[in-house]
């Protein structure tokens, strides 16, 4: 069975993690707002310091298969098999995983779960609240403020359930994400409208320290996420020395990255309360291009590796052109071809019964079925190299169904099978596209939160800025390259048999080891 692939790795998966990371921020963004201003080292904080570790670890539940687009856009996965339709005379160790009555049902469980638990996050800040508010001198305007927006929103998480349903519809879907995140935006709004108010200011210090923690937290994260790739790489077929500069590289976005957080984000002392709140809360969008650029280097960092030991086997299918058809060579050994036998190797793959395969062939170039052999052996061998990287796609997607069909056809059209390598090359690449959009936009960003704070100490500091949002907006226009992803990898897939060409915009640019 193939690695599961997970994380950011398309634009629908990028905006389900956007859409889930921004709930899960604002249960720790506003528990924070709270804590610089009330919290104070007794029992009940204690017990409800417990509560909120629990609301976490309920969110983190919800985790698998998270779509927001569940009901809006329908994801084409197989149909579940149920237990009526379920043979039991079919005892083959594949058809174990075919009873996905639970994968199918994830979205829905995942979207009702979400919304209890953000309401019973409301409903644990609404009591915080609430007994600063009954036990307070005065009964300031801020605290009733608070009270309504919580309890307005706990009731709206909770009424969101209504819409969700068994089996929603495109109507309720959208609802569903109005009911979640419209409550947010009221909260964030009364933050602001009391910033101001006195004896309830957010206490500066307090919450540039928390914010720096979730951001070492999360770059200490990405790190973990980068390095775990590593055993994937080396020792793999296709590593090289400038897989090892890749992974170099990889390790300078991450410090570069904790540098400028810190060279220009911690003086938050003599800022107002709401230029503090705005700079505290655009954490969220720092966040989140962060996690994005890092998940981005790790895919590109398992990519340029991968794309080697590709690189090696279709050098190999030239070669053997070169000798057969092109050449006086009726027939072919494995002597011939010594890289290409390595890199069986390290696959774990007999060579010599591939060599059998395309010899075959060549005896009998007519023979559809031996054609169709080789055609599957070659995506065979391509699915073994991806899962080697971690890279095959995940059970169920579209891409996995098409390469299971293809190998599993008893005919198959031998022009099509690079058609579906390049389709495979491409599922894993797409990440250089948004890769240079949230790198681009993490420096924008570091940069417009260093000015919330205060004016540029000196030239240096502003020249450093502007650096910033040069090299930022320069890695935005870099997202330009991406016009036309939509065409094949090989422009020559569906007529060539060797000699396969990369198309040129955007593929090739996209594939560069200086990406």
């Amino acid at each position: 069975m193939p690695r599961a692939n997970t994380g950011a790795s398309d634009l629908r998966t990028a905006s389900s993690f956007l859409a889930y990371f921004a709930l899960v921020w604002w249960i720790w963004a506003s528990q924070v707002a709270y804590n610089t201003r009330f919290r104070t080292r007794d029992w009940i904080h204690r017990i409800f310091s417990g509560t909120q570790f629990i609301i976490f670890c309920a969110m983190a539940t919800f985790t698998s298969n998270f779509d927001i687009f569940q009901g809006i856009i329908r994801k084409e996965v197989p149909a579940p098999v149920g237990p009526v339709d379920f043979q039991l005379n079919n005892t083959s160790f594949d058809s174990v995983f075919s009873l996905n009555l639970r994968e199918a049902q994830l979205p829905v469980i995942n979207d009702k779960g979400i919304a209890v638990t953000m309401g019973c996050s409301r409903l644990l800040l609404f009591l915080q609240y609430l007994i600063v508010f009954t036990t307070a001198p005065s009964h300031p305007k801020s605290l009733r403020l608070h009270l309504i927006t919580l309890l307005l929103s706990s009731i709206t998480y909770f009424a969101s359930i209504a819409f969700i349903g068994d089996h929603p519809s495109e109507t309720s879907s959208i609802l569903k994400i109005c009911f979640w995140f419209a409550p947010m935006m009221l909260e964030i709004i009364s933050h602001f409208a009391i910033a101001r108010i006195k004896d309830h200011e957010y206490n500066s210090k307090s919450v540039a320290k928390r914010s720096a923690t979730l951001f070492i937290v999360v770059l200490g994260e990405g790190l973990n996420q980068i390095t775990g790739s590593f055993k994937y790489v080396v020792g793999a077929v296709g590593f090289t020395g400038r897989g090892l500069v890749i992974m170099l590289s990889a390790g300078v976005i991450i410090i570069g990255e904790l540098s400028l957080y810190c060279r220009h984000n911690w003086r938050v002392d003599r800022c107002g309360p709401r230029r503090t709140l705005l700079w505290f809360f655009s954490h969220y969008l720092l966040m989140a291009s962060l996690i994005l650029t890092l998940q981005a280097v790790r895919y590109l960092l398992s990519f340029a590796n991968l794309y080697s030991a590709i690189t090696t086997l279709l050098a190999m299918a030239d070669d053997i052109a070169d000798k057969t058809y092109f050449g006086s060579v009726k027939s072919v050994t494995a002597g011939m071809f010594p890289d290409a036998e390595n890199a069986f190797i390290d696959l774990g793959l007999p060579f010599d019964s591939f060599i059998g395969i395309v010899n075959t062939v060549l005896a009998n170039p007519l023979n559809g079925t031996a054609r169709t052999h080789l055609a599957q052996t070659l995506i065979y061998v391509a699915s073994v190299t991806f899962n080697e990287f971690d890279a095959f796609p995940s059970p169920g997607s579209p891409l996995f169904n098409q390469t299971q069909t293809f190998l599993e056809a008893p005919f198959v059209d031998p022009n099509s099978v690079f058609t579906l390598l390049g389709d495979l090359i491409t599922s894993r690449l797409q990440s250089a596209f948004w890769f240079w959009g949230v790198a681009g936009g993490s420096l924008i960003i570091l940069a417009s939160m260093s000015l919330m704070l205060r004016k540029p100490a000196d030239k240096y500091e502003t020249i450093g800025i502007i650096a910033r949002f040069v090299f930022g907006a320069a890695f935005l226009g870099l997202t330009g390259l991406t016009v036309g992803h939509n065409v094949p990898y090989f422009a020559n897939a569906a007529s060539a048999t060797t000699h396969l060409v990369v198309t040129r915009k955007p593929w090739n640019v996209a594939s560069a080891a200086w990406v």
